[in-house]
């Protein structure tokens, strides 16, 4: 388990549910849920991905690839479950009384709709971020171009990112 992605929801009847991933006997990351019944915490394994590993390790920030919410009740005693993998959103209908799996679906978002609307200036980039409630927020901004240039002031050393990572550092620019 991570943080943030241990999350808590609750299903159709208001029980406590969390939302969990962790490496199945394979060694495949899988997508769990567990809910406090009356004789104890019912857990269950929702996914049944083959072939896909978020192997996190090392320090600093990672390289997530795996984002779950808490379930939430879907109507027709089913509960949702929202991931995001490898940056796909994708919505885990489950059996409220089960709790196991009745479909994967990609889920679409406010944000992609928008996407496909609103039009392009050559050379900029779509960008998107979409709120629980139903909102997003949209921008163009350039095209990421490697080598690009991060300039934290005017003064600062230009730092370019190529091939191999930050590998060419030049004086600040004197004004």
């Amino acid at each position: 388990m991570i943080n943030n992605n241990t999350v808590v929801g609750f299903d159709d009847q208001g029980r406590v549910m969390i939302t969990y991933h962790k490496y199945d006997a394979r060694g495949d990351t899988q997508i769990f849920v567990a809910r406090r019944e009356r004789k104890g915490w019912v857990t269950v394994q929702v996914t049944h991905w083959k072939g896909f590993r978020w192997d996190f390790h090392g320090y600093g920030s990672l390289d997530s690839r795996l984002f779950v919410k808490g379930p939430q009740p879907a109507g027709n005693d089913l509960l949702r479950v929202s991931v995001v993998r490898d940056g796909a959103p994708i919505d885990l209908l489950i059996d409220a009384k089960t709790l196991a799996l009745v479909a994967e679906q990609p889920r679409h978002t406010l944000a992609a709709t928008l996407a496909s609307r609103l039009p392009m200036p050559a050379g900029m980039h779509l960008n998107t971020i979409e709120g629980d409630a139903g909102m997003a927020l949209v921008w163009a901004t350039q095209a990421w171009q490697s080598p690009s240039v991060l300039r934290l002031r005017p003064d600062a050393p230009r730092i370019r990112y190529g091939p191999r990572g930050f590998d060419d550092v030049t004086a600040p620019r004197q004004y």
